[in-house]
């Protein structure tokens, strides 16, 4: 294997070794003390190595999730307007995708669907954005689409998943794409 000009980084387990085994020398070599001068040098010269073998992180992550593919770093996702509650369940940021935050935001009033079995309410002046829908049982839970379907329902209406309307809203769009 060919030589390289720079050398790769040193683990920092590796270098608080160092460190220790400079002290160790340090201190035989001067019949059994070091002075607080040496010392300094011997910690400064090897703090962050310390620091990394005792705290190791990455200072710049891009703080990558499931919820955030892009990372929060370079990406980050918008707030909440308000306090949401899912079926009672407050919801935080952290464990929301951009999309589910989005449509939460995009509520500006008491919305329903289904018959007004799901149901939107903003409440506290505001302050507070309630989801619910029917999930006592089994299959009602079951039945239920994912949390962005749901609250495109809610604030589309029923045409908003409508199987008939879906279907005239691609044809209508296959027709402006081919120019017909």
């Amino acid at each position: 294997m060919a030589q390289t000009d720079t050398e790769p980084e040193q683990p920092a387990n590796d270098k608080l070794a160092d460190a220790l085994l400079q002290i160790a020398n340090m201190v035989q070599s001067s019949g059994g003390g070091i002075s607080k001068d040496d010392l300094r040098e011997v910690m400064e010269s090897n703090s962050e190595g310390m620091r990394r073998a005792l705290k190791p992180e990455n200072a710049r992550h891009p703080d990558v999730s499931a919820f955030n593919p892009d990372g929060e770093r370079d990406n980050p996702r918008p707030e909440l307007r308000r306090k949401t509650f899912w079926i009672g369940v407050p919801l935080i940021k952290d464990e929301l995708t951009k999309a589910e935050i989005e449509l939460f935001n995009k509520i500006e009033h008491n919305m329903t669907a289904r018959g007004g079995q799901w149901t939107a309410e903003i409440k506290n002046n505001g302050q507070e954005l309630h989801i619910n829908f029917p999930n006592a049982t089994i299959d009602e839970r079951m039945d239920l689409p994912s949390m962005r379907v749901l609250m495109h329902e809610l604030i589309g209406g029923d045409k908003a998943v409508s199987t008939d309307d879906l279907l005239a809203r691609v044809a209508q769009l296959e027709k402006q794409l081919t120019g017909a």
